[in-house]
């Protein structure tokens, strides 16, 4: 949970800094603005000169939502992708499954103020029945957000890759190339890349095997 400054040279630490949750991301820097994420899907705004905390958010409503890909950290503004872990807690016969949406958020690095949020999924939530053992279905959801973030100036626009979808129904941006405008996070085009022999569906969680 703890992000270090220190002398290169020496080693020895000018500030340290202890966030709310455990830490996979990279740590970007900009001028005096230094970012990063959690596990708990908490994007932190921090002093890089003193180690001060200037802001902290929650990206994501999802109690299993989590930022594990580095940010990108581009001309004052802090893009992240938000992941999920309902993928595991679908392993659980008395937990309805699933709702999360993996997404792209992008954030005013001084403020914290957020600038857009994109899903991964338009589709509405739907109610897919019940499983076998009485627990509600729910779907599309998944294409969770594990990747950094490529940044395309020249043509304005943000580069992610994303992972499978959770319940169905398919949805063309699980397993894909998608393309945002990086001052509004519209999409501006989509390629699918799951594999042929998956008849280019990759719907899974780590529960599925319990509900058939």
């Amino acid at each position: 949970r703890w992000v270090y400054a220190s002398n290169p040279e020496s080693g020895c630490a000018y500030w340290t800094f202890r966030a709310e949750g455990r830490i996979r991301s990279n740590v970007a820097v900009e001028n005096d603005i230094l970012v990063f994420g959690d596990l708990l899907g908490n994007l932190y705004g921090i002093n890089a000169n003193s180690g001060a905390l200037l802001w902290q958010r929650r990206v994501d409503a999802s109690s299993t939502s989590r930022i594990n890909g580095n940010v990108t950290l581009h001309n004052g503004v802090v893009y992240a992708g938000v992941s999920g872990l309902q993928e595991l807690s679908g392993m659980r016969k008395d937990i309805a499954c699933c709702s999360f949406r993996g997404s792209v958020v992008a954030m005013n690095a001084r403020s914290g103020e957020r600038l857009w949020k994109t899903s991964m999924v338009d589709e509405p939530l739907k109610f897919l029945g019940r499983t076998k053992d009485g627990v509600n279905r729910y779907g599309p959801s998944g294409v969770p957000v594990w990747s950094g973030i490529a940044v395309d100036e020249k043509r304005r626009a943000l580069y992610v890759s994303t992972g499978n979808q959770y319940t169905e129904p398919r949805v063309k941006e699980s397993d894909a190339i998608v393309a945002l405008d990086i001052d509004s996070g519209k999409k501006k085009w989509i390629a699918e890349l799951a594999p042929e022999q998956m008849n280019r569906t990759d719907i899974y969680h780590l529960g599925c095997e319990t509900w058939v």
